[in-house]
């Protein structure tokens, strides 16, 4: 009777395995596949980020409301990007059709791209008066 109960286990036990296995390895396929697309589809993102990015740094920013400065822009074949008057960029909802500036994802970057390098040169001066004064090397004059 103990023979019976430990081959009907086992068998049920090798049972479960094997009818567990083809949808582990395919749960992992399909896994594997998922993360594959979402890559690809990141890279697509970033890319199309980056690109409206580049043409957002080639564009003119113009004030909003400073006409002259866009129609040089446009007259010098350039598209107008349109910022406020602290040079920040204003959401795509308005800027003019034709400007670079339509991806609220890339004007964020720029935006921050232009926050950061605003800030580093302040920072700059405070950074080179913490430094320790450097000592001449020998050989050369103080």
């Amino acid at each position: 009777m103990r023979i019976r109960t430990y081959i009907g286990r086992a068998a049920l036990l090798i049972a479960l395995v094997a009818l567990a296995s083809p949808d582990a390895h395919a749960q992992g396929i399909a896994g594997r596949l998922k993360a594959k697309v979402k890559e690809r589809v990141d890279g697509k993102l970033d890319d199309t980020v980056q690109s409206a990015l580049d043409q957002i740094e080639n564009a003119a920013k113009c004030p909003a409301g400073d006409d002259p400065c866009a129609a040089e822009a446009k007259q010098d074949g350039k598209k107008v990007v349109l910022t406020d008057d602290e040079g920040k960029i204003l959401p795509p909802e308005k800027q003019p059709k034709d400007s670079p500036a339509k991806n609220a994802d890339a004007v964020e970057a720029a935006n921050a791209k232009t926050a950061q390098a605003k800030a580093e040169p302040a920072a700059a001066p405070a950074l080179e008066a913490a430094a320790p004064a450097k000592e001449p090397n020998p050989g050369q004059g103080a």
